[in-house]
């Protein structure tokens, strides 16, 4: 799996949608589409129809576009916040992917200091400088979602910042600790 990829999925992991239908009685019309009964925060309501999945005008991962139809789902408006996979955190105990790093016997192929915990984070290249992956993300160690820059950051006065260094895994317990899932 390339790096955009696991950049791509680990965005995607920080939306996280309902498994069911709403109740009969919440509608989603035009000028309803935000419904106040969700865990947290507001909701939409995606009515159940064909949608055209994909994009063919940026990256080749993305392609092809695909028609799929889909059952009606709630799905957050926000992406899940700092606040609130805290509060996850202290529910449960959980500990991400990103502080307890990768485990050797998965990831023999990677040198130490990649499997050790931390993540990758956003460093912006040089302007002129040829666009690759690696000049756009590093990894550094000690970088988590409670230290998104590495050791010396935090995430005080973000708790409404949308969450990062969210792993599949990590994201996978905290739909479920929320009875939700996460979007297919």
């Amino acid at each position: 799996m390339t790096c955009l990829r696991q950049i791509t999925i680990l965005t995607a992991c920080a939306i996280i949608s309902g498994c069911d239908p709403p109740p009969s009685s919440l509608k989603s019309t035009p000028s309803n589409k935000c419904l106040k009964y969700s865990f947290y925060k507001d909701e939409v309501i995606i009515p159940s129809g064909n949608y055209r999945i994909g994009d063919d005008r940026f990256y080749p991962e993305e392609t092809p576009i695909i028609t799929v139809e889909l059952s009606a789902f709630s799905i957050d408006v926000t992406e899940v916040t700092n606040r609130q996979f805290q509060q996850f955190v202290t529910a449960t105990g959980y500990v991400t992917r990103a502080e307890r790093g990768l485990p050797e016997k998965q990831f023999n192929h990677l040198p130490e200091t990649l499997r050790a915990p931390g993540s990758a984070v956003f460093t912006p290249h040089l302007p002129g400088a040829e666009s690759t992956l690696t000049n756009w993300w590093r990894f550094v160690e000690g970088a988590s979602w409670r230290t998104p820059f590495g050791p010396e950051s935090s995430i005080h006065d973000k708790e409404h910042h949308p969450v990062v260094h969210v792993a599949f895994e990590d994201a996978l317990a905290y739909a479920a600790w929320r009875g939700r899932r996460l979007p297919t």
